[in-house]
Order: structure tokens, then sequence, then C-alpha cells
């Protein structure tokens, strides 16, 4: 009788264990970032700029920091990790494939970061089941309160994010959606001069490092419900 019950037992807890897995399987969640678009003004990111002000086309050129390999994939880890906590899902960033199989992303092209998820809804379900579609926009400008240096001395650039999310499942009903704006950031200082036609700024503007910490700090406060 004893033999008879613990046979029992086991295969209780074998086939029980069994269920409850395939229970949990079933029950967990996926998502998509289909689009991750980041873009920054130049009044921010530029570091050299020189314009000849006699003319009208072509009338300068400027420099900015280039954006190391380990921030863009930072700045998709990070919107992964946010995205996966609040969703209680496991979602990664999906990408359209172009017909030679590989993947269209942002090309980085006026203030946009590079690399990043440039895919459509339409084109992410068809080519994905998932129960969420992420898009997430954080868009860095000038034009919010001046910074306040040391000596009391405001500053002339004045930056501001603001951040979008909205996640769909697959009929593109809105699950959730949220938005920030952000306008305290680190100091930025900016001096100009002139010398006939020719103007040349020089800034102490938002470097790699400085756009990766805003742009953690906008998803910080996105995701802060």
């Amino acid at each position: 009788m004893k033999t008879l019950y613990l046979f029992n037992l086991i295969g209780l807890l074998l086939f029980g264990g069994n269920s409850l897995s395939a229970q949990n399987d079933a029950n967990s969640k996926k998502g998509g970032i289909y689009l991750l678009y980041v873009h920054m003004s130049d009044d921010l990111t530029t570091e050299y700029k020189k314009t000849n002000n006699s003319r009208t086309f072509l009338n300068g050129y400027s420099e900015s920091a280039i954006f190391p390999d380990n921030l863009l994939d930072s700045v998709k880890v990070r919107a992964e990790m946010f995205c996966s906590e609040k969703l209680q899902a496991d979602v990664t960033c999906i990408y359209k494939m172009s017909k030679k199989g590989k993947q269209v992303t942002s090309i980085g092209a006026n203030g946009e970061i590079e690399g990043m998820p440039a895919n459509t809804f339409k084109n992410a379900v068809a080519n994905s089941d998932l129960d969420y579609y992420v898009r997430l926009s954080i868009m860095m400008h000038p034009g919010g309160k001046p910074i306040i240096f040391n000596n009391g001395n405001e500053s002339l650039i004045k930056p501001v994010v603001d951040g979008y999310i909205k996640v769909f499942d697959e009929a593109k009903n809105v699950v959730w959606k949220n938005s920030a704006t952000l306008k305290d950031f680190s100091t930025l200082r900016s001096t100009s001069s002139t010398d006939g036609d020719i103007t040349v700024t020089v800034s102490e503007t938002l470097g790699p490092e400085d756009i990766f910490m805003i742009y953690e700090r906008t998803l910080i406060e996105l995701f802060n419900e």
C-alpha cells in the first residue's frame, strides 16, 4: 500500500511539475521594439561650426562626436530592459529585413542615432507573432530653462528631452502609453566669435556619454508610473 502511494506521489509530482511548467510557458509574453527613434538637435551636439555669412548654399561645415558601437548597443539593451520589466515580458528589438536578408536600421542622418530598429507596425506584425509591439521615441532639443553656472551666469544652450512610448497588441490596440519631458541636465557652455564674413562657434556640447546618460534618465522617467 505504501509502495503504491509512493508511486502515485512521484507520478503526481512529475506530471504536475510538467503541467505547471507548460502553463508557465503558455503564459509567458513576448514583445518587440519595432521603432526606436533617438534624435538630437545639431545645437546640442555640434562641437565645431564654421560658417561663411556671405553665402547661402553650402556655406559651412561642422563636426560632431562619433557615437561608439558599445553605446549604440547599450541604447538598444536599455530599451529592451525597461520594456521587459514594465510589460512583464521578453521584449527585444525587431527589424525589417531587406531583400538581401540584412537588417534595416536607422542610418544616422540629420541628428538621428544610427543602427536602431526602423520598422513599421504593419511589417512587424506580418513577420512576427508577438503579444506586444513597441514604438519608442526620444528627442533632444534646445528650448528649456537656462542652466545656471557656478558664477551665476545663465547657459546659452538649454536642453530639453521629450520621450514618447506606445505599446500595441497585434490588432494595434493601445496597451500602454506614456510621455515625459526633462529639462534639467549638465552644464553646457558656448562661445562665438566673428571675423568679417566668417563666424566660428566652439561649444562644450553633449558628447556620446552625456547623450546616453540623458537617454537613460529619460527612460527612467518615462517608465516611472
